[in-house]
């Protein structure tokens, strides 16, 4: 009914041990075929970030690259490589650098986000192998016009896909439009964020062991941080069109052909001969009327 056809579910930062659980039920999941939306893998928004911008992520479980304790997660990273899409990382830690071919020797795609980086060390990732900011703007040191940061590094390289959380709260509108001008419809991943409230205009949920409560459309921690988001991915399509002002084609071009140009997937998000028939159709209020999923209807209205 949102018009999902495939999606990479997020993980927090967590202990190994639930990570395997995680991994080994995604694996579960694409070995059993479920009908619905294709589980395309996973993005560990991951162990690897800077706890000075962790936003709602948990203190205790973030570490370097370089800690012993990352030894644990990378055996989880090589063992189930096949269903890891993304792994985001803060590339100032010490021994990111390093990880960041490791992981795209393995067909895993690098993201720069929960981070203070400067331009200079966003740049270095960014020539290791990442091809992808995670949120932003958010979780990560603001752009200065003497310190671009990483910011201004993801804004200016084309090889970057940057992705925005579009649900008019995490940023202006007005400042959504400027990115996909700076970047191109064919660079910007529009994203919810959405935690386990999407869709709710009140009430509480937990993450990550903490207490989410949502109100007045945004979701926070009970000190005041915004815990993701509870936009849904039809209501970012009505955003951009009817609050932003940007082009419709371009708009449902930046929900579906971009994010499978930048994870790989060439029969995803596009209609053309040989491509798989996953289809969304919308009225004339861009609510979801059907959606398809491999030719089949998923969902009619």
């Amino acid at each position: 009914m949102r018009g999902i056809t495939a999606l990479v579910p997020t993980t927090a930062a967590c202990p190994a041990d639930d990570l395997r659980r995680v991994l080994e039920n995604v694996q579960q999941a694409h070995a059993e075929g479920e009908p619905g939306a294709r589980l395309l893998g996973v993005h560990l928004e991951s162990n690897f970030i800077n706890p000075q911008y962790k936003g709602s992520q948990p203190l205790e479980n973030i570490f370097t690259p370089a800690d012993p304790q990352a030894e644990a997660v990378k055996a989880l990273l090589d063992e189930y490589q096949d269903v890891v899409a993304i792994v985001t990382l803060a590339p100032e830690l010490p021994g990111a650098l390093e990880l960041i071919p490791w992981l795209r020797a393995r067909n895993i795609v690098v993201s720069l986000g929960h981070s203070a980086a400067t331009y200079e060390q966003a740049i270095a990732a960014i020539h290791a192998g990442a091809t992808r900011a995670t949120h932003l703007f958010n979780a990560m040191s603001p752009l200065h016009h003497r310190n671009p940061g990483l910011v201004g590094a993801a804004l200016e390289r084309d090889e970057v896909f940057t992705e925005v959380v579009s649900d008019g709260v995490h940023l202006h509108p007005a400042l959504i439009s400027l990115i996909i001008s700076a970047k191109g419809a064919e660079r910007v991943v529009p994203v919810s964020d959405a935690l386990a409230g999407a869709g709710t205009t009140a009430g509480e949920f937990t993450f990550g062991g903490k207490r989410v409560t949502v109100r007045d459309g945004v979701a926070r921690l009970d000190d005041g941080t915004i815990a993701g988001s509870i936009v849904t991915m039809d209501q970012i399509v009505r955003l951009y069109v009817e609050q932003i002002g940007w082009d419709l084609g371009e708009t449902l071009s930046m929900v579906s052909a971009t994010p499978a140009m930048n994870l790989g997937f060439e029969r995803l998000g596009r209609i053309a001969q040989g491509m798989f028939a996953d289809l969304v159709v919308l009225d004339q209020h861009l609510d979801v009327a059907m959606t398809m999923v491999s030719g089949k209807v998923v969902y009619q209205r």
